[in-house]
């Protein structure tokens, strides 16, 4: 995967870089939670 960088040379926020320790965590308290059990909570907690 390429290093992508903004004109300024600093690296792109990617969109995941905010909530991945949310999900880090959920992984450690649940290691078995599948992909929509961690979709359906992130976006609940989102509104």
């Amino acid at each position: 995967m390429r290093d992508n960088r903004a004109p300024n040379g600093q690296p792109y926020r990617r969109i995941m870089d905010g909530v991945a320790p949310l999900i880090d965590a959920m992984l450690r308290a649940e290691i078995l939670l599948n992909g929509a059990v961690i979709h359906e909570r992130l976006r609940t907690t989102a509104t």
